[in-house]
């Protein structure tokens, strides 16, 4: 009898697991834009130019020509969640390793990049640092988040790889309505820190920025109560055969 009781313990307890731990479902968004903005030359637009995008901050002083790029990325289309919960988002980049592409002055094997949501509309065959309103590429100029939603330490090792930040509340407010969605502005975060460059959609989807959503099933009521069933009952057990 008291192996009925344990087996019928066990077997509630794992039906209440295996509801309430239902497998995670996992999108990978393309980015369909991307492209630099450069504050010292307010009217240029980079789409298409170089190997891929740059976000660096080599040398701030404008008067000798000042080396400072953001990067922009976005076209994101985000996937209906099917009465889902949002678990976590992730922006990924990979970086690029042609000459040049990488620079360190400091030498501490990092680059401090911040990732800002953007506020504004833009098309990265005629976004400039001026375009689409005044000083847009700024972060808190033109809706653009005035502080990072993360910041990562980039590095060169390997020479190829991906860079991820976690973007989940901002793709939270993307689905909450309470915030648009028009990508993310990549910034170095201390001056003369260094450059990185990461690949562009138009060299191919293998290093095509994503945007990864993962989301899970919302438990039933009855998914808990077998759960707690099964919880108390194996505690109740336990106790029993101890006395």
């Amino acid at each position: 009898m008291k192996m009925l009781m344990k087996g019928m313990t066990v077997a509630i307890l794992l039906a209440g697991l295996m509801s309430f731990t239902a497998q995670a479902t996992v999108f990978t968004q393309l980015a369909t834009q991307d492209t630099s903005l450069k504050p010292y030359k307010v009217n240029n637009n980079y789409n298409g130019t170089g190997w891929g995008f740059r976000v660096s901050d080599e040398n701030p002083d404008a008067a000798i020509g000042g080396d400072v790029y953001t990067g922009i990325v976005g076209g994101f289309t985000l996937p209906d969640l099917g009465g889902e919960n949002l678990v976590s988002a992730t922006l990924r980049l990979e970086t690029i390793n042609p000459a040049g592409s990488w620079l360190d002055p400091d030498g501490n094997g990092t680059v401090e990049i911040g990732a800002y949501r953007l506020g504004s509309a833009w098309d990265e065959t005629t976004a400039t640092w001026n375009t689409p309103s005044p000083g847009w590429g700024a972060p808190g100029v033109a809706g653009t988040a005035s502080t990072p939603v993360d910041i990562q330490l980039t590095t060169h090792t390997p020479a190829v790889h991906w860079e991820e930040w976690n973007v989940t509340t901002d793709v939270a407010d993307m689905y909450a309505n309470i915030a648009p969605n028009y990508g993310w502005m990549l910034q170095v975060e201390n001056p003369g820190d260094g450059r990185i460059w990461f690949n562009r959609h138009e060299n191919g989807e293998a290093g095509t920025a994503q945007l990864v959503i993962e989301t899970a099933p919302i438990p039933e009521p009855g998914s808990l109560f077998l759960l707690g069933t099964g919880l108390l009952s194996l505690v109740s057990f336990v106790r029993r055969k101890r006395s």
